[in-house]
């Protein structure tokens, strides 16, 4: 009984390492739909204006240990409507970081014009955390078009 007890336990901390690290390749379908709407990015105002000058600059993770492995990474999300991208802003705003400080996520970007080296470098996560957050793994995200489609006061 204590064996299947521990075996579940590891089982359930290694899923849950593993569905937050974005380790899987977006799909052909998905890359298509992000050339055609964009991706959704939440951001501070003062932020957005670093942004609209330098692209999207990766961070290295602190979230765990196999983020850590895949070096500078910025999280996004497939803009899909604004209904969703409300829903999208709920799900980060409840997270930790967003409850600490909701300010960092008080503006929605939309950014659009990728080119295909950039599409090629976007993952996604599967697993426990179903938020589909598309992540793009290296230094800077750069874009043709950014603008702001929601702010939250």
């Amino acid at each position: 009984m204590y064996i299947f007890f521990g075996f579940l336990t590891i089982l359930i901390l290694i899923l849950t390492i593993v569905s937050h690290a974005p380790l899987f390749k977006i799909r052909n379908n998905i890359k298509e739909k992000i050339v055609k709407n964009g991706l959704i990015h939440f951001t501070s105002q003062d932020n957005y204006i670093k942004i609209k000058e330098n692209g999207l600059v990766g961070k290295k993770a602190d979230m765990g240990f196999p983020e850590t492995l895949l070096g500078e990474l910025v999280w996004t999300y497939q803009y899909v409507s604004n209904d969703d991208m409300e829903t999208k802003h709920d799900i980060v705003i409840s997270k930790v970081r967003g409850k600490l400080d909701s300010d960092r996520y008080g503006i929605c970007i939309r950014i659009t014009g990728f080119c295909e080296s950039d599409l090629n470098k976007l993952y996604t996560r599967r697993g426990f955390i179903r938020d589909n957050a598309i992540v793009y793994r290296g230094k800077v995200l750069n874009f043709n078009k950014v603008e702001v489609i929601k702010e939250w006061k």
